[in-house]
């Protein structure tokens, strides 16, 4: 009668064992897939990249170099008097000053807009020279840069220091700027991998 009960408790351990077991281990596969690892949620993310645009080390390293390209061929031709230059070479039409809510939807706007600034602003004004601090390249096809640009004289004086930041579209005719914001110099716009 012993062996008999002894029996009956270990046959209701080994149940109880093995439908806690197939509870804790249903249990895990639930938490698996509504909590996915590391390499899951990496698999994802590339996954979604590849059909957003994502970019090599290479191909990124290429679109600073070409962003920057753009954003100091805009600073030579303000600079310079170009003002016609800006709209074929520099700017997406329309673009916008953000930070003063400002809408350009025109080539004549956009050239009479930097023609007005060039003969308005310091007589001495010879060059703004931009600093670059970041350039984020969020996919083939867009780029945000911040830093700050210094204006000087013909003598080096500065005149100004102000911080900016650009968006930057590329466009069949390639990268152009689409709009730009006015900060103060030390703000820098960071984008940094989470994987």
């Amino acid at each position: 009668m012993n062996n008999m009960n002894n029996m009956n408790k270990m046959n209701k351990v080994w149940v109880s064992l093995s439908i806690g077991l197939g509870l804790c281990l249903s249990g895990i596969l639930v938490f698996a897939q509504t909590n996915p690892s590391a390499e899951q949620e990496r698999a994802a993310v590339e996954a979604i990249n590849q059909l957003r645009g994502a970019v090599s080390a290479a191909e990124e390293a290429l679109i600073r170099e070409q962003v920057l390209h753009v954003v100091d061929k805009y600073y030579e031709y303000a600079a310079t008097g170009q003002a016609e230059r800006i709209p074929a070479e520099t700017h997406l039409i329309p673009w916008m000053i953000l930070s003063r809510n400002e809408v350009y939807d025109s080539v004549e706007e956009t050239v009479a807009r930097y023609a007005e600034r060039r003969r308005t602003g310091p007589a001495n004004w010879s060059k703004s020279t931009y600093n670059a601090r970041n350039v984020c390249v969020l996919s083939d096809s867009s780029a945000i840069t911040s830093g700050y640009n210094v204006r000087t004289t013909t003598d080096g004086d500065i005149l100004s220091v102000e911080g900016v930041a650009y968006i930057l579209m590329k466009t069949r005719d390639g990268w152009r700027i689409a709009a730009f914001s006015g900060t103060t110099p030390q703000k820098v716009i960071r984008c940094a991998d989470e994987y």
